[in-house]
């Protein structure tokens, strides 16, 4: 594996990364990008944001590219909310077979709003996920901040996935609930969204009913918390869906 301390290697280059670990300190610029194995991971440290900004295609063949946090790369809440995040395609992104892209939401604040979007993921040509490959966005699991998809056209095979399953608000540690009007108050208490959680108050209900922004929010069992489902969110000009979007 190797570290990249700065926006190393250059724009003008093609990356290509088959195996191993890569991880990139908050920047990686490029011509273009293929990765068929391996991790590839874009860290962020504090407030500043981690980027992969491509000129031209992408194309995921396999692996895992994460941009921002995942499973054990949680933010730190106590010290200061993480950077977001931004992947920028001047050409088109391509997966498929098992490749896994992975974007996590930055906050709510400093201007950034369930309507804004909180982190992005900006296609200028066609987004494809062909084979079995999935995109799964990440909502931030304290605030909420959740990821804005934005591309010219996006295709979903068959057997690809959109996978925002259990990736909504969630509980911090044993003590520290997520800011989602939606929590169980109690370890017995459903969560509500659209629809009032089971021993919920009616007043737990938020969100757009035809048209949600906001992730699901947890349960009140603290001890064995189960997250809300995330945001799946598309712009586009044309999209064709014969694989699944889940954001349950």
């Amino acid at each position: 594996s190797k570290q990249y301390q700065r926006c190393c290697p250059g724009v003008a280059d093609a990356v290509v990364i088959n195996s191993g670990t890569v991880v990139f300190s908050n920047c990686l610029a490029a011509s273009s990008l293929e990765v068929s194995g391996g991790t590839v991971k874009i860290a962020q440290a504090g407030n500043v944001n981690g980027v992969i900004a491509i000129s031209h295609d992408m194309t995921l063949t396999g692996g895992l590219v994460e941009l921002g946090y995942g499973s054990t790369w949680k933010p730190n809440v106590v010290a200061g909310m993480p950077g977001r995040v931004c992947l920028a395609v001047g050409g088109d992104l391509k997966m498929s077979n098992s490749a896994e892209l992975a974007v996590h939401g930055g906050p709510v604040k400093d201007g950034y709003t369930f309507a804004t979007g909180c982190s992005f993921v900006e296609v200028a040509g066609a987004l494809k996920l062909d084979g079995s490959s999935k995109l799964s966005p990440y909502s931030d699991y304290m605030t909420g901040g959740s990821v804005k998809i934005s591309a010219k056209s996006v295709s979903i095979a068959a057997s690809a996935k959109v996978d925002a399953r259990g990736k909504g608000f969630n509980w911090l540690d044993n003590n520290t609930p997520p800011d989602a009007p939606g929590v169980g108050n109690s370890y017995n208490v459903g969560a509500s969204h659209g629809g009032i959680g089971g021993g919920n108050i009616a007043s737990s209900t938020y969100d757009n009913l035809l048209a949600p922004l906001m992730p699901g929010s947890p349960n009140g069992a603290y001890s064995t918390p189960r997250p809300g489902g995330g945001v799946i969110r598309i712009h586009a000009r044309s999209v064709s869906i014969d694989g699944t979007l889940d954001a349950r």
